[in-house]
């Protein structure tokens, strides 16, 4: 096999498929009407394309996959209104069934204190240091003598 048989086997999907440039495909085809081998190799190709275009026939796609991908979605309200109502039902489920879990309140029960400082302290206060003291263990570092 030549060196321009091996180009043109590398080339001849290329060359079907019309993605070869500049004076590739004319270059191409003179070397077909001159090699007998390469024109065999390129009807094979072309008989295998054909079987497999029979074997698979193209589909059309859907018209919402040729729709533009960054589109905003088109929100239809009346799913909004659906899950509005299914919010409320779930709230409304939750008032009725926490009202169920409070004890009864009794008439006779005192009211409770809300004024603040108004009942016992459970800590006693803190000892008031002596007079003159700072309230530090020890005199900071500054004030300290560093002999």
């Amino acid at each position: 096999m030549s060196e321009d048989c091996r180009w043109a086997q590398d080339g001849l999907t290329a060359y079907q498929d019309g993605e070869l440039t500049g004076d590739e495909p004319a270059r191409l085809e003179a070397h077909l009407t001159a090699c007998p081998a390469c024109r065999a190799e390129d009807a094979a190709l072309r008989r295998s394309w054909a079987a497999f275009v029979a074997a698979h026939p193209v589909e059309e796609l859907p018209a919402a996959l040729h729709a533009d991908p960054f589109a905003p979605v088109a929100r239809t309200p009346v799913l909004r209104l659906v899950f509005a109502g299914a919010a409320a039902c779930v709230a409304l489920i939750l008032i009725i069934g926490r009202r169920g879990e409070r004890p009864p309140v009794r008439d006779d029960a005192p009211a409770p204190e809300t004024r603040l400082g108004a009942g016992p302290s459970f800590l006693p206060a803190p000892p008031l240091p002596p007079a003159g003291a700072t309230g530090l263990a020890s005199p900071p570092y500054y004030e300290r003598r560093h002999d």
